[in-house]
């Protein structure tokens, strides 16, 4: 059985990098104890498992299906194996955060900072936020998510990081400023166009929202999926861009002034949220509270 479970951890590795050589590395394996892991693993199946195309190494049909429920077992066998006290200080530990850009531009450079000097042998694996993050969540394949909106399921739990706010930020000689005053009325707010951002959802986000209960509406001149590529942006044009507060600190901000929005839209919270199954780990347990602790 513990022979099978490592080749178990060999299959999850190739089947994640799609690469013998990058499996090795991840596993401090050579490439040839990852191939005759392998090997192994086709004539207990009786599948090739992974076919050569290009540089890469890609999953058959049986291979897929083996994908989610290897990941759960070496999920439920990891949790087993770390049911004890954690020592970051010692302990050797693989942690996987999804992150917006925004996590990742407010919180996570001071976690892996922190992480790095209470946690040596830890490894903080991040991992974009997406429409398969609450998946990856129920799988294993996530351990933590943060999270800045309604959390829709009952097997997840979540802890209220901080309340964020939405600011305005355009180039600090704009228009949309008075000679004399930062202050911004909606109908400056309004005249200008503006820069959002768009993650492939086709609907209002809740400024708009906010504005057509008031019947109004702003001119979207530019969508990005990216809050840094908006501001960037702003230097040099006329476009105004609306993003939460934390994001309007550091050297990117040279040039450009915050005001405070000309229309009421309420504060939300921004939250961790984490599978109920990992609630009693105590290795995840420690990363929460380093996260909340810094957040």
């Amino acid at each position: 059985m513990k022979r099978e479970l490592g080749l178990l951890v060999v299959f999850d590795a190739v089947a994640q990098s799609g690469s013998v050589t990058a499996a090795a590395r991840q596993l401090a394996l050579s490439q040839p104890a990852v191939s005759h892991a392998l090997n192994r693993l086709r004539d207990l199946t009786g599948d090739q498992l992974f076919a050569r195309s290009g540089r890469g190494l890609v999953a058959t049909a049986r291979a897929h299906a083996l994908m989610v429920p290897v990941r759960e077992l070496l999920a439920e066998a990891d949790r087993l194996l770390h049911a004890g006290p954690f020592d970051p200080a010692r302990d050797v530990r693989r942690m996987r955060v999804a992150a917006s850009e925004y996590a990742m531009l407010t919180i996570v450079p001071a976690l892996l900072r922190e992480t790095s000097r209470s946690a040596p042998h830890v490894m903080i694996e991040v991992q974009p936020v997406g429409p398969e993050t609450l998946l990856h969540l129920e799988r294993g394949i996530v351990d933590v998510s943060f999270w800045g909106t309604t959390l829709p399921k009952a097997q997840f739990q979540q802890m209220t990081l901080f309340r964020e706010n939405f600011v305005g930020v355009a180039r600090s000689r704009h228009p949309v400023f008075g000679q004399t005053s930062r202050r911004v009325s909606l109908r400056q707010y309004l005249a200008h166009p503006h820069a959002v951002v768009s993650l492939g959802d086709p609907g209002r986000n809740v400024i708009d929202e906010v504005l057509a209960s008031k019947g109004h509406a702003r001119r979207i001149a530019a969508a990005t999926p990216s809050f840094m590529a908006n501001l960037a942006a702003l230097s040099g044009s006329d476009l105004i861009a609306t993003v939460p507060s934390r994001l309007c600190r550091g050297p990117h901000m040279r040039g450009l002034a915050t005001f405070a929005l000309p229309m009421a839209v309420d504060a939300y919270d921004y939250c961790l949220i984490w599978h109920q199954r990992s609630t009693g780990d105590a290795a995840l347990a420690w990363l929460r509270a380093r996260i909340a602790a810094l957040a």
